[in-house]
């Protein structure tokens, strides 16, 4: 496979010998490229939040594990054509599932908007939730139907709108193994991100920013609510601020999270006296 080499690359593209698997992983390559790219999630990545994450992973492992996939079933068959089919598919399944979907959820938002019980100041993660729920659907049923497709396709024998010809323990191994990878990638995403932002909100908070230091460990904590280091940092900068009441209570909540913090119990004692209540 040539990444730099794009003469080389011409010449067996010229000369025929470029093989359907050598092609399969170019396209492939260049699907995660788009799916990279065109993530909201790395074109703005502010405010991150753990339905950002999400969408961000299926995006991206369905994107992978749906046209590989495509591809190993189209391989099972005649071995032949893939990237045009599987290009030329995309088009009208697009149209056909994307459209239905998006009619649904527009029609819902505008009754929600009609009887008034739409609520301002929690759209945000309503829609970011309800984005996740109108991804997923998509990317279940296109690739579901797009290797439909492929194997009957690839099969000129097989019947219409069939997996024909392919194993079907395989098949849902396949399936199986997406949606683990799919949960193991979101579970893992969401942790890192929590770390990322509470180490951001440590050097805010050395910069003496407290606002901005703030409201990154406010976004680790609604990211990972179990995430101890968060509350405790942010009850750090609370005190500084004289905000002692903010600050006992994220000193309670790291406290309960991680007993063996002994810096939390040293805070709270100061941020007790602070406020001249020593009766604890």
């Amino acid at each position: 496979m040539y990444l730099w080499n794009t003469k080389a690359l011409a010449k067996e593209l010229r000369d025929g010998t470029l093989t359907e698997r050598e092609r399969m992983k170019y396209f492939l390559l260049f699907m995660t490229l788009i799916a990279v790219g065109s993530d909201n999630l790395f074109s703005h990545p502010e405010p991150i939040s753990s339905a950002r994450i999400i969408l961000s992973a299926i995006n991206i492992i369905a994107t992978v594990g749906g046209t590989y996939g495509a591809y190993r079933i189209n391989r099972a068959g005649d071995d032949r054509d893939f990237i045009a089919r599987a290009i030329c598919l995309s088009i009208p399944l697009t149209i056909r599932i994307f459209g239905p979907i998006l009619g649904v959820w527009g029609a819902c938002e505008l009754l929600l908007w009609i009887v008034g019980e739409a609520a301002p100041e929690s759209s945000e993660p309503q829609t970011g939730w309800v984005s996740i729920i109108i991804v997923l659907i998509f990317e279940v049923v296109y690739y579901w139907r797009l290797w439909h497709h492929i194997a009957w396709v690839s099969r000129p024998q097989a019947p219409p709108d069939t997996l024909a010809g392919v194993n079907s323990r395989k098949f849902g191994c396949w399936l199986a193994g997406i949606a683990v990878a799919l949960f193991l990638c979101a579970v893992l995403g969401i942790g890192v991100a929590a770390t990322f932002l509470c180490e951001r909100g440590i050097n805010k908070s050395r910069e003496g920013v407290w606002d901005e230091a703030i409201t990154h460990f406010t976004q680790a904590i609604r990211l990972s609510p179990q995430y101890a280091p968060a509350y405790y940092e942010r009850g750090v900068v609370f005190s500084r601020q004289g905000d002692h009441d903010k600050a006992i209570a994220d000193f309670d909540k790291a406290i309960e999270l991680d007993p063996k913090n002994a810096r939390a119990y040293y805070y709270r004692a100061i941020a007790y006296n602070n406020k001249d209540d020593c009766a604890r």
